[in-house]
């Protein structure tokens, strides 16, 4: 049997944005609507790459200025941070920035994800599609997915890619790039050319 590969992984963003949500949709394939965290929630999801099991253990972190000092702490060890804004919000995208910036000093070897949850509710969106390629391009996103917790859409793909991109980075003897290559260069730098985009709703 193929030895279980261990990955810790975050979720960041603005209180409001659904990750509560897509944490509960992952874990009981259920909407459990607007929900704030205090503190933090954890939880292991299992995926396989290629016949090898893969477990996420992952942390839905407190979202509003208030608990930053606190989740500064459930960064360490993280190998992904997954950066959520809600496409009916535009200030939840441009938010991530700061968030970008803790994790560059918490996190410094992990992969940048960015989500789009809520999408839906197209009907309301307020930040364009090309908006956050732009965002995902300026900010060295290694992917970009469209999601939704409430309806499920787009929520266990966005995921299984995740667990498919660290598996390829960081596991030990892959035939692609160690760890420490594999953050060369950093993650917040530029990296336009490698991005690429996934989406439910486009």
């Amino acid at each position: 049997m193929s030895k279980v590969l261990n990955f810790k992984v975050v979720l960041l963003g603005e209180v409001g944005v659904g990750k509560t949500s897509i944490f509960v949709r992952l874990r009981d394939n259920k909407f459990i609507g607007s929900k704030s965290t205090i503190g933090v929630d954890k939880g292991e999801f299992e995926f396989e790459v290629n016949g090898t099991p893969v477990k996420l253990d992952l942390w839905d972190t407190a979202g509003s200025e208030k608990f930053r000092t606190l989740t500064s702490n459930y960064y360490h060890g993280a190998k992904a941070c997954i950066y959520i804004y809600d496409i009916t919000d535009t200030s939840s995208l441009y938010s991530l920035a700061a968030w970008l910036l803790d994790a560059q000093k918490f996190a410094k070897d992990h992969l940048c994800f960015l989500v789009a949850n809520k999408c839906d509710m197209e009907e309301e969106i307020d930040v364009e599609k090309q908006t956050a390629e732009t965002f995902q391009r300026e900010k060295g996103f290694i992917e970009r997915f469209e999601m939704s917790a409430k309806t499920g859409a787009g929520v266990r793909d966005a995921f299984q890619a995740i667990a498919e991109h660290l598996v390829k980075k960081l596991a030990p003897g892959s035939d692609s790039l160690t760890s420490e290559q594999a953050m060369q260069p950093s993650p917040f730098d530029n990296v336009g050319a490698q991005s690429k985009s996934k989406g439910c709703c486009s």
